[in-house]
């Protein structure tokens, strides 16, 4: 009789213990432009793009789907805009085109436009004032060879990256 009772207990306490660490954390993320239903959403630890764009409803009929990376994971505190196609052609077309700060989903940061150097690829590296081809190389090298920058400090490391750099880009990059 014990014994059957010590198995219904260790059954009881498995299943909550399971739910309490296969409870994911919450992200929240902040959802712009053409799409059905903008808003900020809370989604678990691990959503990609496309599990935020089928909370919101999709995306409107002159939504730059092609500008999208759907497969990208998010981040808490992340500010996606997704553009119309008109935007996207207008913004891909400038010379000055994302100089000031980019919409593009893939490296806008919480409420500011700013690049996320630890998830940007080369053209939106390249992007920043002061970084050519190969510097964006170099930081995408450097990110590779050693893992995720957490500051400015971590950004320094990279060669060709000094103090004045640093300087310029500290108001428009995060590290995410």
């Amino acid at each position: 009789m014990q014994e059957e009772s010590s198995i219904s207990s260790s059954r009881l306490a498995e299943p909550i213990s399971s739910q309490q660490s296969s409870q994911p954390d919450k992200i929240y993320v902040d959802l712009k432009g053409a799409v059905k239903h903008p808003g900020v959403y809370a989604l678990d630890q691990g959503s990609r793009v496309f599990d935020l764009l089928e909370m919101a409803g999709g995306l409107t009929e002159d939504a730059a789907e092609r500008a999208l990376n759907q497969a990208q994971l998010l981040v808490d505190q992340q500010s996606l805009y997704v553009p119309t196609m008109e935007e996207w052609e207008a913004e891909s077309q400038g010379p000055q085109a994302n100089l000031v700060g980019s919409q593009d989903p893939l490296v806008s940061s919480p409420n500011s436009g700013k690049v996320n150097i630890n998830q940007a690829d080369l053209a939106q590296l390249e992007t920043l004032p002061g970084i050519g081809a190969k510097k964006a190389q170099a930081i995408i090298d450097y990110r590779t060879a050693n893992g995720s920058f957490h500051s400015l400090e971590d950004l320094g490391k990279v060669k060709g990256i000094g103090p004045k750099m640093l300087e310029k880009l500290k108001d428009l990059v995060i590290f995410q």
